[in-house]
């Protein structure tokens, strides 16, 4: 019976130091998630690192048709908008189809949001470089 205990720790043991695949730590949802929370503290030059490159290309192309005065100009991450969620606390559930196999450069994911009001809406997130970026609807 001693045996049989010590067994089951050790197993406990072994499975939670089990390391994650990389390309889920953070998954998707743990990178939007960041995104939302790094909105939500007004920290937006790390929240606009965590969009896809090519979306910071458009945003940063955008604002160079703006004609304003130097001192009005935009910096690219002050163009960044959060629509749907006005804070990380407004969206109660985040569902998507689970990843078996690490990620190919530029594959997607769609994930379904459910927030506490009633709403639903999508976030496309895109493997890229190591990580997940969130694809924003430009």
């Amino acid at each position: 019976m001693k045996q049989l205990l010590i067994s089951l720790i050790l197993s406990g043991a072994l499975v939670g130091c089990a390391s994650e695949d990389p390309w889920s730590d953070p998954g998707p949802k743990g990178a939007f998630e960041a995104y939302l929370m790094d909105m939500f503290r007004g920290d937006v030059d790390l929240a606009y690192q965590r969009i896809l490159p090519e979306d910071r290309a458009v945003l940063a192309k955008a604002l160079e048709g703006l004609d304003l005065p130097e001192e009005e100009a935009l910096q690219e991450h002050e163009a960044l908008v959060v629509a749907g969620a006005d804070t990380p606390y407004d969206v109660r559930k985040i569902e998507h189809d689970p990843i078996d196999a690490e990620p190919k450069a530029g594959q997607s994911i769609v994930m379904k949001l459910e927030y506490h009001d009633g709403r639903n809406g999508e976030v496309v997130m895109v493997w890229q470089d190591g990580r997940w970026f969130v694809d924003l609807p430009l």
